[in-house]
């Protein structure tokens, strides 16, 4: 869904990119000439609906809107993938209890218990995202932007503060929006590459499933404050069944055709 919008938004950019080097071609401009965020008659959206608004307050007010449309899509767009990469951060992380022995990482830690990222995900992915977010938005700013003109004698009186109230726009700086969405996509798309532990079950965000894991024997009073690992409790099978659990105590690893349950009441 996350990188479905995000392509959706690039192919969006690549539609007004082709209309725009039709439109610049038109009046003999080189496209790719004017560089970033340059003013440029060629490079100017006019006959739309905001040429007709005859208050020029308005005119600015409705292009600045539109200048800072694509900005508040591209924060929509960078939360959600935030969320998406911290989720699968989490599943790993969490997989990771089945194979070695871990301090519970928690907001508010005791002991050597770890933190939570200041930034949700790791800095070596949580750095480089929001410089890839920021480069996006300067971009995005010299894409589409804020254009007043005004009109002035030859003698330099202002005849008319805000002769033209519209958007200008910058080809070149949209192919770079589109080669960095594109290389956004691809780092995504590697990052999800990795491989979850097949020995635990995911249990994402479903706090059933967080807490089943987490009904450790009674005998492990401060498991919190311990390593832990997620495991198969030794001696705790009851009727057929074995409880598996989070424990700084001894587990073993999983069987294939067994059952287990995370119900504490099973290790008793």
């Amino acid at each position: 869904m996350t990188i479905g919008l995000i392509i959706l938004a690039l192919i969006t950019v690549l539609g007004f990119l082709g209309a725009a080097i039709s439109a610049m071609s038109d009046k003999g401009t080189s496209p790719m000439a004017l560089g970033f965020g340059t003013v440029h008659a060629s490079a100017i959206i006019s006959g739309w609906d905001i040429d007709k608004i005859e208050n020029a307050s308005k005119q600015i007010i409705a292009a600045i809107f539109i200048a800072n449309l694509p900005q508040a899509i591209l924060s929509f767009l960078y939360l959600n993938l935030n969320g998406l990469l911290t989720s699968m951060f989490v599943a790993l992380e969490w997989s990771k209890f089945a194979k070695e022995r871990k301090y519970l990482r928690v907001s508010t830690p005791k002991g050597q218990q770890r933190s939570t990222h200041f930034l949700q995900l790791p800095y070596k992915i949580a750095v480089p995202l929001m410089v890839v977010s920021g480069v996006l938005h300067w971009l995005i700013s010299r894409s589409i932007f804020l254009v007043v003109v005004a009109n002035y004698s030859e003698t330099g009186e202002l005849n008319n503060a805000v002769q033209i109230a519209s958007c200008g726009f910058s080809p070149l700086a949209m192919v770079c929006v589109l080669v960095l969405g594109a290389l956004l996509i691809l780092g995504s798309f590697i990052i999800g590459r990795f491989n979850y532990d097949p020995s635990m079950p995911l249990a994402g965000s479903c706090s059933a499933a967080i807490s089943a894991a987490c009904h450790r024997p009674d005998r492990d009073v401060d498991a919190a404050l311990s390593p832990v690992q997620w495991g198969v409790i030794p001696g705790s099978e009851k009727d057929g069944v074995s409880h598996c659990c989070f424990t700084s105590g001894d587990v073993e690893p999983i069987q294939e055709g067994k059952q287990y349950a995370g119900d504490s009441r099973k290790s008793r």
